[in-house]
């Protein structure tokens, strides 16, 4: 509704939808900063190392655990920064040109949550 019935401009509605541009702009922003895309980069390294440490188990330790869970918050807010970024088309994140990866990553991170589950 942009305007009531003498015609006179709804400032709340204006400002409602300048809110959710700005978020969504704020969300494009992140997951299109090199320092974002960097730590994403980073955060997969240490998980493979991780991966590779655990296959020995007199190296396991609480330690690991916590960067485990560490690693998956990481990638978890990596899932919802995509999606939200997206804005009112939240399915192109898994429509859209990177489907591919976006379907692997957000299905990874969804089954390892399971076992906190």
């Amino acid at each position: 509704k942009i305007a009531d019935e003498d015609n006179s401009f709804i400032e709340e509605d204006y400002y409602t939808i300048q809110t959710i541009n700005e978020f969504i702009w704020i969300n494009q922003r992140i997951c299109s900063n090199k320092w974002f895309n960097g730590g994403i980069l980073v955060s997969i390294i240490i998980a493979g190392v991780l991966v590779g440490l655990q296959s020995y188990p007199d190296l396991q330790s609480s330690g690991m655990d916590f960067a485990d869970i560490v690693i998956q918050v990481i990638f978890t807010l990596e899932c919802i920064f995509k999606i939200l970024a997206e804005g009112c088309h939240p399915l192109s994140y898994w429509l859209g040109p990177e489907r591919n990866w976006n379907n692997f990553d957000f299905w990874l991170v969804f089954f390892c949550w399971i076992p906190f589950g």
